[in-house]
């Protein structure tokens, strides 16, 4: 008989060719899918063009979104959920446009503790025989994980992450070419500013990811740096718009036909 203890299944597993393949999910694969889509923290995300905050355990989804995921009708997708339901897997809640589905007892599937154990269990021995270079040594790692933090904008916790979630709810199934671009930019610029240019793709909106990237070209172009920028780039754009307005108002003015001869 099988071992009872668990293993930790990274979300990154959908990138893999394996996962990527073309099929009709079945309902084993179609629970993982909820499993690892749901939020493993409190966040924030824009649906529809609004922004909903979002539990941990939950996921703003539709039918029409997981029947394309899943290769399923509209119909299928509905009755598994009420199967979920039923057996007290998950409660959702549904309107017009999202469904919101919540993943019940979620801390029995994700949890920290399984893996933080396993780390001190693949120690070194010879790190206990110097406690005091120990102690500093995790100082100095803790340091520079801090550092390494201050130098990325979190929102929400771990910002990839988020940014693919909030892809995930504008345009759909992230794939691996897309997550590349996301990633690219969020070195190039800041996750921030990706952010920031998906939601105002959302506001807009945008059909395609390439709506966000000429918002991102133009930003480069420009060299803004944050959120400060933008709105000093938007604020030079409106201005600038209203001073060519003006010398187009005093065109209107009529000549007479004695001026158009002369």
């Amino acid at each position: 008989m099988a071992d009872k203890g668990w293993i930790a299944l990274h979300r990154s597993i959908r990138d893999h060719w394996l996962y990527q393949e073309k099929r009709v999910f079945s309902k084993y694969e179609a629970w993982l899918d909820i499993l690892m889509d749901a939020n493993h923290q409190k966040n924030k995300i824009v649906f529809d063009g609004q922004l909903f905050e979002v539990d941990r355990g939950q996921r703003v989804t539709s039918i029409r979104q997981l029947a394309e995921r899943w290769g399923w009708s509209r119909h299928k997708v509905a009755d598994f959920l009420e199967l979920l339901e039923r057996d007290s897997m998950v409660a959702t809640k549904r309107d017009s446009k999202k469904t919101l589905i919540t993943v019940l007892n979620y801390d029995s599937y994700q949890s920290d503790r399984p893996q933080k154990s396993h780390q001190k269990s693949h120690q070194p021995d010879i790190t206990r025989a110097t406690e005091e270079p120990q102690t500093d040594t995790n100082n100095n790692d803790n340091n520079d994980n801090n550092d390494k933090q201050s130098n990325k904008v979190v929102v929400g916790g771990d910002t990839r992450s988020e940014i693919y979630q909030i892809y995930e709810s504008i345009f759909g199934m992230l794939n691996p070419i897309t997550m590349q671009n996301l990633d690219y930019w969020c070195d190039d610029l800041s996750p921030e500013l990706v952010k920031e240019a998906l939601v105002i793709s959302a506001k807009g909106k945008a059909q395609n990811f390439k709506y966000t990237e000429t918002i991102l070209r133009r930003w480069e172009k420009a060299g803004v740096k944050n959120l400060n920028d933008v709105a000093e780039l938007d604020r030079k754009r409106g201005s600038g718009n209203q001073v060519h307005k003006k010398p187009s108002a005093q065109r209107t003015a009529p000549q007479s036909n004695s001026e158009v001869e002369y």
